[in-house]
């Protein structure tokens, strides 16, 4: 049969698949746009182990000049996956709360929690804690894999983080009453 006028028209939207450059032209702001939209779609999150396992073999395929049989958009969409799902560096598959199209979910609860009204000096501690390690291990999973850190480097930068964020909403929160906050702020930095 003949196809539809909509499957063409979405057909001739997609460029020829590559792997030298991203989807959409980056000189622009409309491709910096969707090239963002789609390293943050939060469908990726929700892709099966099957379906990451099957878009890593198109990829490899197809890097490695395998024929593959596939349309163009299902080459770009098998690449979006593996983008948003395995770490370039090292390969290996992020945890899923760990992907940056996980970041916004993750943080609707975390924001919410950060703007309890009448909060606590233990409760706001508590949320900016937990927005810290978040953060911390979420930029920790995404990382440049190709320039290390030692285990020492990340727990002195966890420790700042964590202790600069804890200490200065608790001191703010405390209306600058921190004696005991800024003690074990110390104490974590030593």
């Amino acid at each position: 049969g003949r196809p539809d006028s909509a499957a063409l028209m979405s057909s001739a939207d997609v460029p020829p698949f590559t792997l030298s450059k991203p989807r959409y032209d980056q000189s622009t702001f409309g491709g910096r746009f969707k090239h963002f939209l789609d390293v943050t779609d939060v469908r990726t999150i929700l892709v099966s182990k099957e379906e990451l396992d099957a878009a890593i073999a198109l990829i490899r395929d197809f890097k490695e000049g395998k024929p593959v049989i596939a349309t163009d958009e299902e080459l770009w969409k098998a690449k979006k996956i593996v983008d948003a799902s395995v770490h370039p560096d090292t390969g290996e598959v992020i945890p899923i709360p760990f992907r940056m199209s996980a970041f916004l979910p993750m943080n609707v609860g975390i924001c919410a929690g950060l703007l309890i009204p009448n909060a606590s000096v233990g409760t706001t501690i508590f949320w900016q804690w937990l927005n810290q390690s978040y953060n911390i291990a979420l930029n920790h999973a995404n990382r440049n894999a190709s320039n290390p850190m030692s285990n020492q480097q990340v727990a002195v930068s966890y420790a700042s983080a964590v202790g600069g964020g804890c200490s200065i909403s608790g001191r703010l929160i405390a209306e600058l009453e921190i004696p005991l906050l800024l003690t074990l702020f110390c104490l974590i930095n030593k």
